[in-house]
């Protein structure tokens, strides 16, 4: 049976990549700038990639993930259905920054405190390239403004 810190981490995860991979289509076809885009591609493939090895995982330790945005998140996409043009580019830009520092934040914290060796060794291989996104996504926003 799998501890809570191991559940509540692999919820938190689950939860964060799917909106990722959403709010990601969701600027595919929104976005006007094409580094905004570009990045946006790079979440859905990065993240989606990420969620299916989690949810290997969490299957074969009988954790239920979810499966739809928590409020928080679906509040984000609502927010950012009602935008176009610069004005949602700079939205979604700032809900990445926001989004990959805190996920950064989850890896790292599961990559030392994972009880399940399987968890601890996926928050490990995607804390970097959670920062990798960080950094970019930061990059973009510089120029953006």
């Amino acid at each position: 049976v799998p501890n809570a810190g191991d559940t509540t981490f692999a919820t938190e995860a689950a939860i964060s990549g799917l909106a990722e991979v959403e709010l990601g289509q969701l600027a595919l076809e929104k976005a006007d700038e094409q580094q905004v885009k570009d990045f946006a591609d790079m979440m859905v493939k990065d993240h989606g990639k990420a969620n299916e090895e989690l949810q290997k995982i969490a299957s074969d330790k009988k954790i239920m993930l979810p499966t739809a945005l928590d409020l928080k998140h679906a509040n984000i996409r609502d927010d950012l259905l009602s935008k176009s043009g610069a004005e949602f580019d700079k939205a979604y830009v700032a809900a990445m920054v926001d989004g990959h520092e805190k996920t950064y934040a989850l890896m790292q914290e599961g990559a030392k405190n994972m009880v399940d060796e399987q968890l601890r060794a996926f928050a490990e291989k995607t804390a970097p390239i959670v920062k990798v996104h960080l950094e970019r996504i930061k990059a973009i926003q510089a120029q953006l403004k």
